[in-house]
């Protein structure tokens, strides 16, 4: 798979150790020129539906679940290909000398007409989760004035850049 963005901040030194290496999956659902993304309705961004890969699931299997989770949409397991990934690395705040290293593996996919309930978790839920269809380039501008005037969270500086490239692929 492609490298799309290496978001190392380089902020760390070689006696810093390794804390946490995260893989994460996560969605593009694009259907007649829009994009299926979840939108935080208490702070206005979105994010691409998908997370965490647990220890016993392949990264297809994490994708699946997680959107069904987020956005309550039926990715078509057939559907799914490649984008890229990106890698985050930075040194933690809450603690001393650990590095956290996630890699996001993007794709594509398509999903069924039908759309379930949502299973958010806590967090997901304080920031009011909801599937929103956009355009490309709204998502971005929409992540981009976030993280411009609201105090940048890494994860949503990440998807802005990631709709960026889509946004440029377009043209």
């Amino acid at each position: 798979m492609r490298l799309l963005l290496d978001l190392d901040a380089k902020d760390y030194t070689d006696s810093d150790n390794s804390f946490m290496i995260r893989k994460a999956a996560r969605a593009i659902i694009l259907k007649n020129g829009k994009i299926s993304m979840a939108h935080s309705s208490v702070y206005d961004f979105f994010k691409f539906p998908g997370g965490g890969v647990k220890r016993d699931e392949t990264i297809e299997e994490a994708l699946i679940r997680e959107v069904k989770e987020e956005t309550g949409l039926i990715v078509k397991p057939e559907s799914i290909k490649e984008y890229g990934y990106v890698l985050e690395k930075y040194k933690m705040k809450d603690l001393p000398n650990s590095i956290y290293t996630q890699y996001s593996y993007y794709y594509f996919c398509d999903v069924e007409d039908e759309i379930k309930e949502q299973h958010l978790d806590e967090y997901e839920n304080d920031y009011g989760f909801e599937l929103s269809v956009t355009s490309v380039e709204e998502a971005y501008l929409r992540n981009k004035y976030y993280n411009e005037h609201s105090g940048m969270l890494r994860y949503i500086k990440r998807e802005e850049l990631v709709l960026e490239l889509l946004k440029n692929e377009k043209k």
